[in-house]
């Protein structure tokens, strides 16, 4: 049905069946933020993650292409979806890197790394071991 709808709207331009196929959207928008937010921090606001996502989905109901190969539903969960990523990263202090370190440092530390010197490893010779610099 959202297809027909889409190709009417792509035909004519009206307003009032883009506002029809973001209303017929808005609860995948709210899926993806629901599931996204139960991995993240309480300070996280849904409401702005899910006004992210509804300008994500005007945008790209402007802008889907059907000649590519993807239907409608599909490429609109790629694209809010990225977009709640892309707002997520975009708001957190801390670089992708440092998230990322903490459970190599663990691995290492648990596995008994240690040095030429039989002693224990210091921080900057477990990461060498773990090829994380």
């Amino acid at each position: 049905m959202s297809e027909e709808v889409w190709q009417e709207y792509r035909r004519t331009g009206d307003l009032a069946l883009r506002n029809r196929l973001v209303l017929t959207y808005v609860p995948l928008v709210k899926h993806i933020v629901c599931k996204k937010i139960r991995e993240l921090p309480a300070s996280c606001e849904v409401d702005d993650l899910i006004s992210c996502g509804i300008e994500t989905l005007i945008g790209t109901i402007d802008r889907y292409d059907p000649s590519k190969g993807a239907s409608l539903e599909a490429h609109l969960w790629t694209r809010i979806h990225g977009a709640v990523l892309d707002e997520l990263r975009r708001r957190d202090w801390a670089p992708r890197s440092l998230r990322i370190r903490p459970p190599a440092r663990r691995r290492a530390r648990s596995s008994g790394v240690r040095s030429s010197a039989c002693r224990r490893a210091t921080a900057r010779s477990r990461c060498c071991c773990t090829s994380r610099t």
